[in-house]
C-alpha cells in the first residue's frame, strides 16, 4: 500500500494499492459526451480480489458478505449507469458539484450469491489532487478518507437492478 498525498481539505488520505500485472477489462464513456471523455472504467473479477481490501479502508462496503468476485459485462454497466447517474444527480442536487465531474469504477462480486457490482464513485477534484499520476484511477482503486460529496460507494445489485443508497464521506468542502 502506498499512501499518496494528504490533502490540505480535512484528513483526507489518498490510499492506493500497488499492483503490479493489473489487468483492466474495459473503460466506458460516461454521461452522453464526447467518447474521449472515458470517466468509468470496470476491473476485472482478479483486479477485484487484490482491490477489495482497499475499498474497505474508510468504511464498510455497502453489502453484507463477499463470497466471490466477477467481471461485470457491458450490459450490466449500461444498466447500472442509467440508474447510477439519476441518484448522483440527486444527491448533488443542493451543492455546486456536478455529476459529470464525477469518475467511476466498477468491481463485480458475489454478495450472498448475488452478482453486485460495487461503485467507487470520486470527484474530478480528487483525482487530480490525490494521484500522482491524475490518469492513475484507470490502474488503482482511488479511496479517499473524510472526502464527503467528493466520494461515494453503492452497490448494485445485476439481477434485481436495484441501485442501493450512495454513501459519502464526511468533510468534503467542494473542489481546491
Amino acid at each position: 500500500m502506498r499512501v499518496r498525498r494528504e490533502f490540505g481539505w480535512g484528513v483526507a488520505l489518498m490510499l492506493a494499492l500497488s499492483v503490479s500485472g493489473c489487468t483492466i477489462r474495459r473503460e466506458h464513456g460516461t454521461f452522453a459526451g464526447p467518447a474521449a471523455q472515458t470517466r468509468s472504467v470496470v476491473f476485472d473479477s482478479a483486479a477485484t480480489s487484490r482491490f477489495l481490501w482497499a475499498l474497505s479502508h474508510c468504511s464498510e462496503l455497502p453489502i453484507d458478505s463477499i463470497g466471490g468476485t466477477w467481471t461485470p459485462s457491458d450490459n450490466d454497466i449500461r444498466l447500472l449507469e442509467a440508474r447510477l447517474f439519476v441518484a448522483l444527480r440527486a444527491s448533488l442536487d443542493r451543492t455546486s458539484l456536478r455529476a459529470q465531474d464525477y469518475y467511476f469504477q466498477y468491481f463485480g462480486v458475489l454478495d450472498q450469491a448475488k452478482r453486485i457490482v460495487l461503485i467507487n464513485g470520486f470527484h474530478d477534484a480528487v483525482r487530480r489532487a490525490g494521484l500522482d499520476d491524475p490518469e492513475d484511477w484507470r490502474q488503482e482503486p482511488v479511496v479517499v478518507c473524510d472526502a464527503g460529496m467528493g466520494e461515494f460507494q453503492a452497490a448494485y445489485d445485476v439481477e434485481s437492478r436495484q441501485l442501493r443508497e450512495l454513501h459519502f464521506f464526511p468533510r468534503f468542502n467542494g473542489p481546491p
